[in-house]
C-alpha cells in the first residue's frame, strides 16, 4: 500500500536502458507515453501516486525512477 501523503516531485526515465515495452504508458497513461520506441514523461500531476509507482514497478528493465517532493527516491528502493 502506498502512503497517501507522498507527493511525487519528479519522475525520470533512463532512455539509455528503456526498451519501450510500454506497461508504464498503460498503467499511468497521463504520465507516460511511448515516443520513438522509448518512454517519455508527459505530466506527473494527473495520475495517482499509486498508478505512477505501479507503472515504474512494471518496467521490465527498471528504467523509471520516482522521487518525492524532497528529492528522495521512492522507487526503486
Amino acid at each position: 500500500m502506498i502512503d497517501k501523503s507522498i507527493k511525487i516531485g519528479k519522475v525520470v526515465v533512463d532512455r539509455d536502458i528503456c526498451i519501450g515495452a510500454g506497461p508504464c504508458a498503460v498503467l499511468a497513461p497521463n504520465t507516460f507515453k511511448i515516443v520513438n520506441g522509448k518512454a517519455e514523461i508527459i505530466d506527473i500531476t494527473t495520475d495517482s501516486v499509486e498508478d505512477i509507482i505501479d507503472a515504474a514497478k512494471s518496467c521490465p528493465v527498471l528504467a523509471i525512477t520516482v522521487y518525492d517532493e524532497n528529492g528522495i527516491v521512492i522507487y526503486p528502493k
